[in-house]
């Protein structure tokens, strides 16, 4: 089962598509985009979004 991932904001590209993402991306995203350090995790940044 999949579901959608919209994200939006002045830091975005906009009109990036991006492949299939686990769950465990959009916590270490936001976090960088909220200039959190988040350690240890089992995500990844979606740097492709981001300019």
């Amino acid at each position: 089962m999949d579901a959608s991932f919209v994200i939006h904001g002045p830091s975005i590209k906009p009109g990036t598509e991006i492949e299939l993402i686990s769950n465990t991306d959009v916590a270490p995203t936001a976090a960088q985009l909220l200039s959190v350090e988040m350690k240890n995790v089992d995500g990844r940044v979606l740097t492709k979004v981001m300019m």
